[in-house]
């Protein structure tokens, strides 16, 4: 650094806030410039990253998908638009591995941003010190706990699956357990980003939400794009919802949980 004579450097302010990368497709530009606004008004500095193309995929990109897979864990195949988002995703995995990335603070490029986010990631070590995974955006139910990390905001753990991968902050270690168990393609990105029975992912949430979806129309997702479930899939899913919300009001899954709990 070049001084004037008898004068100390002036010390660089050391960035605050961890990478932040923006998936993107290059045609919706209507969608950069959304996230775009919203950034700089926070000050948060971003890098975009292209996403795959699901009109668009190779050969190469087609090997990645399991049928299989995808039916054993979807039970129905994946759209062309979801298995360019699971690729998409995974490749941004790869990369902090490769560029060995500490954390990276992920977004979809469609979401509202809640002013409270810079501050949440200012005093981001007050997260819980096992943290792989913080899903900003999901809809489970939360329950809070822990120092509060800005105004009212604290971590929470997710009372049931993390659905959504539009906004989370990840580090090496979870980018990691991920990576290994992503390919073959057979899930959804927020398809194995909640299955942390699969994966072991440690994965929290903040309370209450700074990130929520926007009604933004995308090129990855087109109506129609994801393929109808038969009819006795769906039903098979309703009656599982219902079986599972029996159990619940009766305490038989707290009550499997402790019992499992002590097996360990």
């Amino acid at each position: 650094m070049v001084t004037r004579k008898g004068t100390r450097p002036t010390p660089m302010k050391k960035n605050p806030y961890p990478p932040i990368w923006v998936l993107n497709l290059k045609q919706d530009a209507r969608r950069l410039q959304f996230m775009r606004r919203q950034l700089r008004a926070l000050n948060l500095p971003f890098t975009v990253v292209p996403a795959v193309d699901g009109s668009f995929l190779t050969p190469e990109d087609l090997r990645l998908y399991s049928k299989d897979r995808a039916v054993q864990y979807s039970r129905r195949e994946l759209s062309s638009g979801e298995i360019a988002t699971s690729l998409s995703h995974a490749r941004m995995w790869e990369r902090i591995l490769a560029e060995k990335r500490k954390e990276v603070l992920i977004f979809e490029d469609d979401v509202w941003i809640a002013g409270a986010l810079a501050g949440i990631l200012r005093h981001r070590n007050r997260f819980p010190k096992d943290w792989e995974f913080i899903n900003f955006s999901t809809d489970a139910p939360q329950e809070p706990f822990g120092p509060f990390l800005t105004d009212v905001y604290r971590a929470s753990r997710h009372k049931q699956w993390a659905d959504r991968a539009s906004a989370y902050l990840i580090n090496s270690a979870g980018a990691r357990k991920l990576l290994e168990h992503a390919y073959p393609i057979g899930h959804t990105a927020d398809g194995l980003t909640w299955r942390t029975d699969i994966t072991g992912l440690v994965s929290y949430g903040v309370y209450p939400r700074v990130v929520i979806l926007s009604d933004l129309e995308s090129s990855i997702w087109k109506k129609g794009d994801v393929p109808k479930r038969s009819f006795v899939s769906r039903k098979g899913a309703e009656c599982a919802a219902i079986i599972k919300s029996i159990f619940r009001f009766f305490g038989i899954t707290q009550l499997y949980k402790k019992i499992s709990g002590r097996r360990k």
